[in-house]
């Protein structure tokens, strides 16, 4: 895909395909855009000018967006033929959860959403025990045991222990509220890390610069 195809953008900031096999894309401060087929177009307009650093379906099949300097935002899809959302409702809690950027967002098997911010840490967004709304926000940052406040990346292993990195201070694990670091002093390459990956076997892989 190129101009030629109609795509403006230069730089895609955030690539995702959703269950309709929609593709969901977003360039540097173009907003939100989709292919399907060879149909492209505009997903929504709220989002003109904003950056989006990521894209997840969360567990009632919304489409979660993590934005640069705008929080977090939920689209709820259309059930019209003619596909596209209904509505856009914001994740911000005024108090509780305020974000600065949300760098990347993942699901557990329990449905719990969580979110990495570029300034304030790792939220989860937990499920209540009927499973039909979010019954509260939990916080983690350096005050809860978190290297720094600024969470680049978030992986999810098959144990529901959440993997997230760093973008100069390495890695942390968190499982059952216990909190292990990983560094250039017990491992790893570098403690500039760009990406992770958990492959079938649960292995986990970090590309650093």
């Amino acid at each position: 895909l190129s101009a030629a195809d109609g795509i403006t953008e230069k730089d895609i900031s955030v690539l995702h395909v959703n269950p309709a096999g929609e593709m969901l894309f977003s360039g540097w401060a173009q907003g939100l855009r989709s292919l399907k087929g060879e149909r492209l177009k505009r997903s929504t307009n709220n989002f003109r000018g904003a950056i989006v650093w990521d894209i997840e379906e969360d567990y009632f099949g919304n489409t979660i967006l993590g934005l640069h300097q705008g929080g977090t935002r939920s689209l709820i899809p259309s059930e019209t033929d003619s596909g596209g959302y209904t509505q856009v409702r914001s994740l911000d809690q005024e108090g509780i959860y305020r974000p600065f950027g949300i760098r990347d967002i993942d699901v557990d098997s329990e449905g719990n959403l969580w979110t990495g911010d570029d300034i304030y840490g790792l939220f989860c967004f937990e499920l209540n025990q009927d499973k039909t709304n979010y019954s509260k926000v939990l916080k983690y940052d350096d005050s809860s045991g978190l290297t720094v406040n600024s969470v680049f990346g978030i992986e999810i292993d098959k144990e529901d222990g959440i993997w997230i990195n760093y973008r100069y201070y390495g890695a942390s694990y968190i499982k059952d509220d216990k909190i292990i670091h990983y560094s250039d002093k017990n491992g790893l390459a570098s403690n500039g890390i760009v990406a992770m990956y958990i492959d079938n076997e649960g292995d986990v892989y970090f590309c650093t610069n």
